[in-house]
């Protein structure tokens, strides 16, 4: 309640999700790691999440299908169109 701007920063964001935030490069990435106090902590079979924050979907599409993300969503609508055949 003291800091009006806790979510702006990881060091003062607070989370009961799986995750925690560690890192917050904004309109860039964000990076998480297993939240220790997680009630599931020992379901979480993941040591954390590189998050890319690509405004492209075109963009995002290209990183995917050179290996540089695991997902990207939304797909472009040629895309769709494309997998769909």
């Amino acid at each position: 309640e003291q800091n009006k701007d806790w979510a702006n920063d990881p060091k003062s964001f607070v989370s009961n999700g799986p995750f925690k935030l560690t890192e917050w490069k904004h309109k860039e990435s964000l990076k998480m790691v297993k939240n220790e106090n997680y009630f599931e902590k020992d379901r979480i079979k993941l040591a954390g999440i590189d998050w890319a924050m690509v405004e492209d979907e075109n963009t995002a599409w290209q990183m995917y299908r050179s290996g540089q993300l695991d997902l990207s969503y939304p797909l472009p609508g040629d895309v769709v169109g494309q997998l769909k055949s």
